[in-house]
C-alpha cells in the first residue's frame, strides 16, 4: 500500500479542491478507496467499474426530530 502522503498527493492531482488538511483526517485505507474511486471515474464509461466495498451501505438515512 502507498504511504499516506503519496495517497494524498495522488488524490490532490485528480481533485485539487480537496485540501491536504482535510484528507489527512482519513485512514490510509479510506484514502486508497477514494483514490481508486477517482481513478475509475477517469476511465472511459464503457470500461469504468467501481465496486462499493461491502461494509459500506449504499445509502444513509438520518432521522430528524
Amino acid at each position: 500500500m502507498a504511504s499516506k502522503q503519496s495517497l494524498v498527493d495522488a488524490i490532490m492531482e485528480i481533485n485539487p479542491s480537496a485540501s491536504p488538511e482535510w484528507l489527512a483526517g482519513f485512514s490510509e485505507q479510506d484514502l486508497q478507496q477514494y483514490l481508486d474511486h477517482l481513478c475509475t471515474m477517469l476511465a472511459p464509461v464503457d470500461r469504468a467499474c467501481w465496486i462499493r466495498p461491502s461494509e459500506q451501505p449504499a445509502a444513509y438515512m438520518r432521522e430528524c426530530a
